[in-house]
């Protein structure tokens, strides 16, 4: 349930790109932008209180993955009470994991990730060059444990990944 950038090869050229990652997660994100070829450039995050309009998502439910796969088009002033409520429907409905898709172009996705990771939400990746705009993965595991060591990957930088989700998965895979 690791997607994201051990996933992504596609052949993206790009310079200059900014982007607004959180600074806990910038080096990591850099990283895996550089494998791709791409050399972004990390964007001021303004602390002001965001957008007065509300949050506006989707979200799509697999009962048969046990898996919610949210993304956010706009972040509003009611993103962290729409979290509160969708993790109430994820632990009602015993859906296992929540991947959240964020825009890592939007100058909020800084703030946004900080209190995702405050609900137990934990980077796991990065999209580039979609439709949408260039997304971070992170991803919520509804008290379900990873194996870790049962996660094979195919190259050095995936391992790498791999073994920073896991020193950032503070809840042991335990939401």
């Amino acid at each position: 349930a690791i997607p994201g950038a051990l996933r992504f090869l596609a052949n993206v050229q790009e310079t200059d790109k900014i982007i607004y990652p959180p600074a806990k997660h910038a080096q990591m994100i850099c990283a895996l932008y550089e494998n791709f070829g791409i050399k972004p450039v990390i964007g001021n995050t303004s602390a002001e209180a965001g957008n007065k309009q509300p949050t506006i998502m989707e979200m799509s439910v697999n009962n048969k993955l046990s898996l919610a796969l949210i993304r956010f088009l706009q972040y509003g002033e009611d993103f962290e009470q729409r979290i509160h409520e969708t993790l109430y429907r994820v632990k009602r409905e015993g859906i296992q994991v929540v991947q959240v898709r964020l825009n890592l172009e939007d100058p909020q996705t800084s703030i946004v990730a900080e209190q995702l990771e405050k609900k137990g939400f934990i980077f796991t990746g990065i999209l580039p060059g979609t439709t949408g705009g260039d997304l971070m993965s992170m991803q919520y595991f509804n008290g379900i444990a990873v194996d870790y060591d049962a996660i094979h990957v195919f190259s050095n930088r995936g391992q790498e990944l791999l073994d920073y989700i896991r020193r950032h998965d503070t809840m042991g895979g335990i939401n």
